[in-house]
C-alpha cells in the first residue's frame, strides 16, 4: 500500500511540475509575464545561454537573472521586445521528495518577426505551497526561418 501512495504522489508532483511549464509559456504567449511571478520561488535564478547543438562546451550565457523580482522584470522587458509563442515538446520530469528536475524542447515561434527559435530548459523546482520554479536555464540551440540563411 505505501508503495501505491507514492507512486501517486510521484505522479500527482509530476503533473503539478508540467502545468506549471505549461502554464508559464501560456502567459508569455498570453502577453502576461507578471503573471509569471508566483511560479518562482524567493530565491529563484534564471540564466538564458547560447549554444552549438551537439557541442555542450561551446554554451554561453547570455543573461543571468537571481530572485523572482529580478527575473520577472528580465521576462517582462525581453517579451516586450517581441511577440512570443513557446511551444513546449519532450518534456521529462524526474521528482525526489520535495524537489525535481525537468528537461524539455522548446520552439518559440517570434510571430512578429516570423522565425522561430530552437532551444532547450534545464529547470530544477521545490515544493513550497505548491511546486515553484527554484531554477530555469534556456539554452537557445538555433533560429529557424527567415534570417537563418
Amino acid at each position: 500500500m505505501t508503495d501505491t501512495i507514492t507512486i501517486l504522489e510521484r505522479l500527482e508532483s509530476r503533473a503539478a511540475i508540467s502545468d506549471l511549464i505549461h502554464l508559464y509559456a501560456l502567459h508569455i504567449r498570453n502577453g502576461m509575464a507578471a503573471e509569471c511571478t508566483e511560479l518562482f520561488t524567493e530565491d529563484a535564478t534564471f540564466e538564458v545561454r547560447r549554444g552549438d547543438l551537439g557541442n555542450p562546451a561551446a554554451v554561453q550565457t547570455i543573461s543571468r537573472s537571481v530572485g523572482r523580482i529580478e527575473i520577472i522584470e528580465s521576462v517582462t522587458r525581453s517579451t516586450a521586445q517581441a511577440r512570443v509563442c513557446p511551444l513546449v515538446q519532450n518534456l521529462l520530469i524526474d521528482v525526489q521528495g520535495n524537489e525535481a528536475t525537468s528537461n524539455c524542447m522548446m520552439v518559440a515561434q517570434v510571430l512578429d518577426k516570423g522565425f522561430a527559435l530552437l532551444g532547450e530548459y534545464h529547470d530544477r523546482f521545490r515544493r513550497e505551497d505548491g511546486w515553484r520554479f527554484s531554477a530555469r536555464s534556456y539554452t537557445i540551440w538555433g533560429q529557424i526561418g527567415a534570417g537563418t540563411g
